[in-house]
């Protein structure tokens, strides 16, 4: 069973205001829990305190577990469901404002949708202490307190930024072991944590080249030992590199090599 505490901002909503904090509470979810929503005015900050779940934001896929942070921009078309298995426990607040939206820009998190973020609860229970005291300089306080939030998911981003080598070789490494299965872009999101503009930027320059470029390198260059080293027909090759079919298999290689896979075989 869904057990919920809500706790709202009793005042006069203005949204003039450079900044309000709306509302915030407490869940713990069960296997039933989850909201879509194409849109929502204000920002959504999510601290899971236990368990797992799944976040999409803008077609994009997350995984958020304990000591994550997940962001959810206002406007942004989402939804969001716990684990069945093990659902999450999580606190959370939303504000609005043209402060607020500046904080995000200014420390670069608007388009940060989750972020590892242990011993950052803290922030979460402060604001719900706010909302539950109700006393006159609430927002005043609220601010504060979200400005320290903000700068410390910050600071957080930026280490994790400094291992761009580590992630690179992270996708790289699910990459080459993934070359027989499927693999769609927003499982590498999902994998590291990162949207799919950061991974790209993060790879490319590392390799080179794309994840999704790479991935094709890797799957042509397996075709050729394929080729060369075995017998199995071209339509099985195709199918064992996740191409459509034979077809697909051969337009690639050939824009890769020049020729198609039986031209290559039978030079060989």
């Amino acid at each position: 069973m869904i057990e919920e505490k809500f706790y709202y901002y009793t005042g006069n909503i203005d949204e003039n205001e450079p900044f309000m904090l709306i509302s915030s509470g407490t869940v713990q979810c069960d296997k039933t829990y989850g909201y879509e929503r194409n849109s929502y005015p204000n920002h959504i900050f999510e601290y899971i305190a236990d368990g797992k779940g799944t976040v999409e934001i803008d077609s994009v896929l997350y995984r958020p577990q304990k000591s994550d942070i997940y962001f959810i921009r206002k406007g942004c078309r989402h939804k969001y469901y716990a684990d069945p298995d093990d659902p999450w426990k999580k606190i959370w607040f939303t504000v609005s404002g043209k402060l607020a939206d500046y904080l995000l820009q200014a420390y670069h998190i608007e388009h940060m949708c989750c972020l590892h973020s242990p011993g950052l609860q803290s922030y979460f229970q402060d604001m719900q202490q706010l909302l539950k005291k109700d006393t006159a300089d609430l927002q005043k306080q609220a601010v504060l307190i979200f400005h320290e939030l903000i700068l410390e998911m910050s600071r957080i981003n930026l280490l994790s930024s400094r291992t761009h080598s580590q992630l690179a070789l992270h996708i790289k490494n699910y990459l080459d072991t993934n070359l027989e299965n499927r693999v769609a872009m927003q499982d590498l999101c999902q994998v590291v944590y990162k949207s799919l503009s950061q991974i790209n930027r993060v790879f490319k320059h590392e390799f080179g080249m794309t994840p999704k470029e790479y991935l094709s390198c890797k799957r042509i260059n397996a075709a050729k030992l394929y080729l060369l080293n075995t017998e199995i027909p071209v339509q099985e090759i195709a199918k064992r590199l996740q191409y459509s079919d034979e077809h697909h298999l051969a337009s690639s290689f050939k824009k890769r090599t020049g020729v198609t896979p039986t031209a290559y075989r039978r030079s060989s």
